[in-house]
């Protein structure tokens, strides 16, 4: 195994989370904070609470959608409908597998990297703007992610990145995503 007919699409939760993990190793690359490959691993995890949601509760995610289309921020609706937010769910999941510390607390704090311990917070805001050029990417491919986040400041000064740079970055992940769905079609 190991050649080009092992490549195996995947699609729905699993090809966002790859599409992120990507985008995080481009983030790291560019703002030299955190290990490319570290930022991977935190990116295919980060999201880990959203397929909680997919799988198992699926008319509280109808009701977080509908909570923030009436203009709540996502993170807020999801805390309204739910007592708490994915990240919550995916780092106490995460906490139970025994993963090391440092990904339960990007995880945790993803959206809000600011919160995380101090060695952990570059991490956590290459996460979460790695989530967002995910958002964008998917909406230029005419697949808008379920549910839509804010950029959090603070990760674009944790990171040293401007909106500017994010959107750079956002068309580079783009194009990384273009050459793989070549790469696969053949």
């Amino acid at each position: 195994t190991g050649g080009d007919d092992d490549v195996v699409v995947v699609e729905g939760d699993a090809a966002e989370a790859d599409i992120l993990a990507i985008g995080a190793r481009i983030i790291a690359s560019r703002c030299g904070k955190v290990a490319p490959e570290r930022a991977y691993t935190a990116g295919l995890l980060e999201n880990i609470g959203h397929l909680v949601l997919d799988r198992f509760m699926d008319s509280a995610l109808q009701a977080i959608r509908a909570v923030s289309l009436s203009g709540t921020e996502t993170i807020d609706a999801e805390k309204k409908v739910l007592g708490m937010h994915h990240a919550e769910i995916g780092a106490r999941l995460t906490t139970r597998w025994s993963l090391p510390e440092v990904l339960v607390d990007v995880i945790r704090h993803h959206h809000h990297p600011e919160l995380a311990a101090a060695d952990d917070r570059a991490l956590a805001a290459t996460s979460h703007l790695a989530e967002i050029l995910t958002q964008e990417v998917l909406a230029e491919q005419g697949e808008p992610a379920a549910l839509i986040y804010e950029v959090n400041e603070a990760a674009c000064q944790l990171t040293g990145l401007s909106r500017e740079d994010l959107s750079e970055l956002t068309g580079v992940l783009g194009q990384e995503m273009a050459r793989a769905k070549d790469f696969v079609q053949g």
